[in-house]
């Protein structure tokens, strides 16, 4: 009985493929769920070799190998061209897609901001969320339909936001949906990434992503000059993870972040909540 109650709640999940699809097969089901492209394999053995003939992937699960890559060697392994378009096609300096010394000044400016008094902080921006959604959960008429997902897309961003921008980013509902809309027509894997075609070749799926992009953009860069004009006038300016960001220096050279740092820095972490 009980093996039965554990088994209701277990969440679903892809079931491995018999082997290893076909090039048609795989770049169809990579833009469904990447998941699903795994055989038993993936699941069992340190390494697996696949992908294309023109674009080979090695997935890694073997303990000693992962270190290797990430501490032991890690400039010897850069971020790949297809890992770039996807994850920041239109950000590109942000943490996730740099390599070597750049992502070692960027990781010394942004990890005193994941410590425990500087998260601590974030609890009231998170906490007016979470009531927020009490309060319109509770509005509800009893019987009606509540979309799950779309309401923890909304909690997540908003959570997200009152963290990076204590004082507002423009229209919240104008932006809630830019950033919507951004991730659902960029962050999908296009064929035209997997076969390595230049980036000036138009992406039939990512069709208006720039323009949408472009909107958020402006507001973004819109908080950050309002924020550095408010730390000149007042440098004990409450210190949200923009403030912080804007203010931090490299403990090694003392230098601080470009203009387009903080803006690829807060797209990172928006994909990291997704």
């Amino acid at each position: 009985m009980h093996s039965n109650t554990v088994s209701l709640f277990r969440p679903p999940a892809p079931t491995p493929q018999a082997r290893a699809l076909g090039p048609l097969a795989l770049l169809k089901t990579l833009r469904t769920n990447p998941l699903e492209c795994w055989t038993r394999a993936h699941f069992e053995q340190p390494i697996v070799l696949g992908g294309f003939p023109f674009a080979r992937v090695a997935l890694i699960s073997d303990p000693a190998a992962i270190r290797q890559v990430l501490i032991e060697d890690q400039s010897a392994y850069r971020k790949s061209a297809i890992e770039r378009r996807v994850m920041a096609a239109h950000m590109p300096t942000g943490l996730v897609t740099v390599d070597g010394e750049h992502w070692h000044r960027l990781r010394r400016l942004l990890a005193p901001m994941f410590g425990r008094k500087m998260t601590a902080g974030f609890a009231q921006a998170m906490a007016r969320v979470a009531a927020a959604l009490v309060e319109r959960l509770q509005s509800r008429p009893d019987g009606s339909v509540w979309e799950i997902k779309t309401e923890m897309s909304r909690v997540a961003l908003d959570a997200l936001f009152g963290c990076i921008f204590s004082d507002g980013l423009g229209d919240p509902e104008a932006i809630r949906a830019a950033t919507t809309r951004y991730f659902a027509t960029s962050s999908g894997l296009d064929p035209f990434d997997v076969i390595g075609l230049p980036d000036f070749v138009p992406r039939l799926t990512r069709l208006g992503v720039r323009s949408t992009a472009k909107a958020f953009n402006d507001a973004l860069t819109a908080a950050i000059a309002e924020r550095r004009r408010n730390l000149a006038a007042d440098p004990d300016a409450p210190r949200d993870m923009l403030g912080a960001m804007l203010a931090a220096k490299d403990p090694q050279t003392g230098a601080q972040m470009t203009e387009a740092e903080p803006s690829s820095s807060a797209d990172r972490k928006r994909r990291r909540r997704r």
